[in-house]
């Protein structure tokens, strides 16, 4: 079984780095590593990764281009001939075994899609861990599938406004048996790299200090070891609070509607004094 791994990225050979050395290290090689990268100058390859230009390149302010990169990618995945394509996305931890484990699911031939369900996240920047739970889909980075229905995810790539591709390839009507959504953590989802930005799971909305705080590391080298000392430049000091006005600016949007109505109702209630 020939396997592809497919990279969207673009701008930031700091992660793409690790995340060449996650895949030089895997128990099982994969056959090719299709990386897609919009960005000017391209990201330097050092596996042997054939590389997928889209035009037009990515411009600060024309938006969201993963969706449009993801179909370039699917193509030229289409030409070189895999049976088995893999997500690797360029800032999150993937496992020594992880191709290998994810293998093993398609090897009966039943399964057509597989992926983590409980995904993991780590922001290094904030030092705190969150864990999602995810019933019905796996995150995109750990997301697995047969070429069998590479169309098809290329037509879900196609007509998918917005960063929810996840969501989308799962609400898709695929057969109960073809599925298999894993408890495993061979993959950990890290936010915070390489520049730093708010949010972590729960749909990425930039809310600081939403997870389990972790100021000492100790909980992200159970979850990779050494490999933690990797992402030591991404590291913020164990102190560090986002500023008071990203805090207020990035508030739950409950709490923020709430504040609002109670605002309303003490500019209502002086008006009534009046």
């Amino acid at each position: 079984m020939k396997t592809a791994l497919l990279t969207c990225t673009g701008g930031r050979p700091e992660t793409f780095a690790l995340a060449e050395i996650w895949i030089s290290r895997q128990t099982v090689e994969p056959d090719f590593w299709v990386v897609v990268d919009d960005v000017d100058p391209p990201t330097e390859l050092n596996m042997n990764q054939i590389l997928v230009r889209p035009e037009p390149l990515w411009a600060r302010g024309k938006g969201h281009t993963l969706n449009r990169n993801l179909v370039a990618g699917l193509e030229k995945i289409k030409e070189v001939g895999a049976d088995l394509v893999m997500i690797v996305e360029d800032d999150d931890w993937y496992s020594p075994e992880y191709i290998e484990r994810m293998r093993e699911w398609f090897l009966g031939g039943e399964i057509q899609i597989a992926g983590e369900r409980d995904t993991l996240y780590y922001h290094v920047g904030c030092r705190q861990w969150r864990q999602n739970w995810h019933p019905g889909h796996a995150s995109l980075c750990s997301v697995s599938f047969h070429i069998d229905i590479i169309d098809k995810i290329i037509s879900i790539a196609e007509s998918c406004r917005g960063t929810g591709i996840d969501f989308a390839i799962f609400r898709n009507p695929w057969p109960k048996h073809a599925i298999k959504l894993l408890e495993s953590n061979l993959c950990v989802g890290i936010k915070g790299a390489p520049c730093f930005r708010l949010g972590i799971g729960s749909g990425h909305r930039r809310i600081p200090h939403s997870g389990v705080p972790d100021p000492d590391l100790s909980y992200l080298r159970i979850l990779i070891g050494d490999d933690a000392e990797l992402y030591a430049p991404f590291f913020k000091p164990e102190d560090f609070q986002a500023p008071v006005s990203a805090r207020r600016e990035q508030q739950p949007r409950q709490r923020r509607r709430m504040l609002q109505g109670k605002a309303l109702e003490i500019a209502n209630a002086r008006r009534r004094r009046r």
